[in-house]
C-alpha cells in the first residue's frame, strides 16, 4: 500500500523489546486510580460530558477506564470533606433502584446529562453491602470501558463482590438483543455478590424502555438552588458560604438559576466558581456566570441611534480575541458587508474615530497590536458569539457564511485556529448535526476550508459537550462518507480519537480502508494511521490482533489483510514491524499474531506483489536487524513450513540469500521434514553464490544437520 526501497538499518538496530504489562489486550486496558480512606466524605464529578457535583459517603472509589482519559475525577474532590450535602431523589423511585440492585444485580438510571445520574449510581452502590465486613475492608467502584463498536456485555468483568458503573449516554440507540445481555449479565452478578448500575439517556433507552420498565428508574432533576447552596456550604465551609448567600448578587443568581429551571451541573459549576473567587472579583465571576448577559445586552441590545458600526466591532472582536489588530479592523469590515451595513472605500476610514477609542468604546483593550476582548471580562469573547447566535436566529447563515469567509481573506487567515475555536463552541453550546457537517464537509475541499474543518472537529471531539454526538457522525461519515475526506478522517480517528477509544477508532478505520479501495489514492493516508494508532502506548499488540480478526472475518476479509500489510509493512520510515518485533520477544500472544498476520498476507493471492517487496525490503536490511532478524525467523516458521509442504516458494524466492538461509536454517531445527531440501537448496544456493567463503560455515551446519540421526 505504500512505495517502498527505504533504508531500514538505522529502524532496526537496538531496539528494546517492550515489557509485557505495557501491552494492553483487547477489552483490558486497565488504568486504576484509587481516591481516599474507608469511608470517607467525598464530592465526586458526574459523568463524561457533565459538571456535576454531589457530595456523600463513598468507601475507596476507583476508577477503570479503556483508553479514555481520567480527567473527570480528581484528589480535590475529596480533601479535607468532612460532611454529607448529598441532594437526595425521590425516595419511591430511590428505593426501587436499591431493590432491583439487591434482587437482580442491575439497575438502569435513565435522564439527561448533568442531572447527577453518576453521583445518585456511586451513592446506590456505595450502601449495597452484602457482606457486614466489607466496611472494614476495600469497596471498589468501577467505570467499566465503553470503548467498543456497538454495546455488548461480551468482556465486561464477573468479578465477586464487584461494584460497577457503565455509562452508555455516549452510544447510539440500544438494541434488543444488548437489552437482554444486559438483563442476563445482572443476573451473573447478582449470584456473584456484584452488582452494575447502568446510565443511560432517554434517546439512547427510548426503544428498549418497555421491555426493561422493571429495573429502570428515573430520578427528577434536584432544584438548582438546592444544589447550590450544598456546594457553596462544602467547597466554602460555613463561614464562606454563609458570606456569599447574605449577598443580594448571589442570590438574584440563585434565583435566577432556579426560574429558568438550570440543571444541576450548572449550579455545581456556580457554585464553585463562587466558592474559589475572591472577595473584590466576586461580582466578575457573578457577571461570568451569567454569561456576561447584561454587559453584552448593553452593547448590542439597546436601541440606540448610531450605534451599528460599534455592534459590527463588537462581534468582529470577539470573533478574533487576541488576534492582530490588522486582523480584527479587517474582519469588522467584512461583517459590516455581510451584513450589509456599509462597503465604503478604505479612505472613509480616515473620517471614522480611531481604533483606540473604537476598541475602547467596546471595552477591548489593545496590547502589543492585538485586541482582546477578555482581559478584564473572562469569557465574554465567545459569550458575544453564543449570545448574537442565539437572540438573532436570523443572522445566523450570516455569521456561519462570516467566519468561513475569515479563512480565505489574507489578514485573517493565519489565525484559522482561532475562527475553528469558535465554530466548536458554537457546536457545542447548539448542539446540531448541522454545524458538523458542514465542517465534514469542507474536508473535501482545498487547503483553507479543509484545515478550517479538521481543526473544528478536532476541537469538537476534544470537548465532552460535542464527543459523542460527534463519535456518532464519525462512524457514519467512515461508513458512507465522500471519499475525498477519507485520509482526514483516518487522521481524526488514529491522532485524537485512538488515544482514549483505541476500540472505536479502529472500527471507523475499518471502514475507511473499505471506503480507500474506491480511492486507491487515500491507502496511504488509512494505513499510516493505521500506524499511527498502533505507535501508541501498549496498542501495538490490540491493533494487529484487530486486523487478524477482521482478515478472518468473510465480510471483512479485506480489510484485514490491508490492515495487516500496513503494520507488516517495513518500506515506510514509520513502520511498526521493529516495534511489534521488539514486543514479541516477551509477548507470545503476539508472536502467535505476528505469525497468523503473516501467514494471512502470504496466503493472499491479491496481496502476492507486496509481500515479495516487503519481503526483499526485510533482505536488504537483515544484517542489520539483529535479535529481530531470529525473531521474524520464528515468526516466519509457519508460514515456511507451508511452502515446503507444498504452497510454492514465493516468499522464499524474494529472500536474500543471507536471510533465505538463516530461515530454511532455523526451519531446520524445528521440523525434521525438511532438513533434506534444507541442504540441497542452502548448499545449491551457496555453490553458485560469489561469496562461497562466507557460507562455508553455513553449508558445514547444513551438513551436520543432515548428519544428525536425530533432526534427521
Amino acid at each position: 500500500m505504500t512505495p517502498g526501497g527505504a533504508d531500514l538499518g538505522p529502524v532496526f538496530s537496538g531496539l528494546p523489546a517492550i515489557p509485557r504489562h505495557e501491552l494492553e489486550p483487547a477489552g483490558s486496558p486497565v488504568v486504576e486510580r484509587p481516591l481516599l480512606g474507608t469511608p470517607i466524605n467525598v464530592s465526586a464529578l458526574g459523568g463524561d460530558g457533565s459538571r456535576t457535583t454531589a457530595i456523600g459517603v463513598l468507601h475507596n472509589v476507583t476508577h477503570v477506564y479503556s483508553g479514555r482519559a481520567p480527567g473527570f475525577v480528581g484528589e480535590h474532590l475529596v480533601k479535607f470533606a468532612r460532611s454529607v450535602f448529598y441532594v437526595k431523589p425521590d425516595p419511591v423511585a430511590y428505593r426501587k433502584a436499591e431493590t432491583c440492585l439487591d434482587g437482580q444485580g442491575v439497575v438502569v438510571i435513565e435522564g439527561d446529562r448533568g442531572t447527577g445520574r453518576e453521583t445518585d449510581a456511586y451513592r446506590l452502590l456505595a450502601y449495597r453491602d452484602r457482606e457486614p465486613d466489607v466496611h472494614g475492608g476495600t469497596l471498589t467502584l468501577q467505570q467499566l470501558p465503553v470503548d467498543w463498536d456497538e454495546p455488548t456485555t461480551v468482556g465486561l468483568p464477573r468479578i465477586l463482590r464487584g461494584r460497577f458503573i457503565l455509562d452508555l449516554s455516549n452510544e447510539r440507540e440500544v438494541t434488543e438483543s444488548f437489552a437482554r445481555s444486559l438483563r442476563s449479565y445482572g443476573e451473573e452478578l447478582e449470584k456473584i455478590h456484584s452488582m452494575v448500575v447502568v446510565i443511560v439517556t432517554p434517546l439512547v433507552w427510548d426503544r428498549v424502555r418497555p421491555m426493561m420498565e422493571s429495573l429502570t428508574v428515573s430520578f427528577d432533576a434536584r432544584p438548582a438552588d438546592e444544589i447550590m447552596r450544598a456546594h457553596l456550604a462544602y467547597h466554602g465551609g460555613d463561614g464562606r458560604s454563609r458570606a456569599l448567600l447574605a449577598r443580594n448578587d448571589v442570590v438574584s443568581l440563585m434565583a435566577e438559576l432556579a426560574g429558568r429551571e438550570a440543571s444541576p451541573a450548572e449550579a455545581a459549576e456556580v457554585a464553585e466558581k463562587l466558592s474559589r473567587g475572591q472577595a473584590g472579583d466576586l461580582e466578575l465571576v457573578i457577571d461570568e456566570c451569567r454569561r456576561w448577559g447584561h454587559y453584552i445586552g448593553t452593547q448590542l441590545g439597546v436601541r440606540e441611534p448610531d450605534t451599528a458600526d460599534r455592534r459590527v466591532l463588537f462581534v468582529a472582536a470577539a470573533a478574533l480575541n487576541g488576534c492582530s489588530s490588522e486582523a480584527v479592523a479587517a474582519a469588522d469590515a467584512s461583517l459590516g458587508v455581510a451584513l450589509r451595513l456599509h462597503s465604503a472605500p478604505p479612505f472613509r476610514v480616515l473620517e471614522t474615530p480611531g481604533w483606540t477609542e473604537r476598541t475602547r468604546e467596546i471595552g477591548a483593550t489593545v496590547r502589543d497590536d492585538r485586541t482582546w476582548m477578555d482581559d478584564k471580562r473572562p469569557g465574554v469573547d465567545l459569550a458575544v458569539i453564543g449570545w448574537v447566535y442565539r437572540e438573532h436566529p436570523g443572522l445566523r447563515s450570516a455569521l456561519l457564511k462570516w467566519l468561513h469567509g475569515l479563512v480565505h481573506a489574507p489578514a485573517t487567515s493565519p489565525f484559522t485556529d482561532r475562527i475553528a475555536g469558535v465554530h466548536a463552541y458554537l457546536a457545542a453550546e447548539f448542539p446540531a448535526a448541522r454545524l458538523l457537517d458542514t465542517a465534514y464537509g469542507w474536508l473535501s475541499k482545498g487547503a483553507p476550508d479543509a484545515r478550517l474543518g479538521y481543526l473544528i472537529l478536532e476541537k469538537g471531539l476534544s470537548d465532552p459537550s460535542t464527543e459523542p454526538l460527534l463519535r456518532r457522525k464519525l462512524w457514519e461519515w467512515a461508513y458512507r462518507g465522500s471519499v475525498d475526506a477519507i485520509p482526514a478522517l483516518a487522521r481524526l480517528c488514529a491522532e485524537i480519537l485512538g488515544p482514549r477509544l483505541p476500540h472505536a477508532s479502529l472500527g471507523r478505520l475499518r471502514h475507511l480502508i473499505r471506503g480507500a479501495e474506491a480511492a486507491p489514492q487515500h491507502c496511504v493516508a488509512v494505513a499510516e494511521a493505521l500506524r499511527v494508532l498502533a505507535r501508541l502506548d501498549g496498542l501495538a499488540g490490540l491493533v494487529l490482533e484487530k486486523a487478524v480478526d477482521w482478515a478472518g472475518d468473510e465480510t471483512s476479509h479485506v480489510e484485514g489483510v490491508r490492515a495487516v500489510s500496513a503494520l507488516l509493512d517495513p518500506r515506510p520510515r514509520t513502520s511498526v514491524l521493529p516495534d511489534l518485533l521488539a514486543a514479541a520477544q516477551a509477548d507470545l500472544a503476539l508472536r502467535a499474531s505476528l505469525s497468523r498476520a503473516w501467514q494471512i498476507l502470504i496466503g493472499d493471492e491479491s496481496s502476492r506483489v507486496e509481500v515479495t517487496s516487503m519481503v526483499r525490503t526485510l533482505s536488504r536490511a537483515w544484517g542489520d536487524m539483529g535479535e529481530e532478524a531470529i525473531m521474524l525467523a520464528k515468526i516466519l516458521l509457519p508460514a515456511v513450513r507451508e511452502q515446503l509442504d507444498g504452497a510454492g516458494w514465493a516468499i522464499l524466492d524474494a529472500m536474500d540469500l543471507p536471510m533465505r538461509t538463516d530461515v530454511l536454517l532455523y526451519a531446520a531445527r524445528h521440523q525434521r521434514t525438511v532438513v533434506a531440501t534444507v541442504a540441497v537448496e542452502t548448499v545449491a544456493a551457496w555453490e553458485f553464490s560469489p561469496a562461497v567463503g562466507v557460507g562455508a560455515g553455513v553449508v558445514g551446519e547444513v551438513d551436520s544437520l543432515t548428519d544428525n540421526d536425530e533432526v534427521r
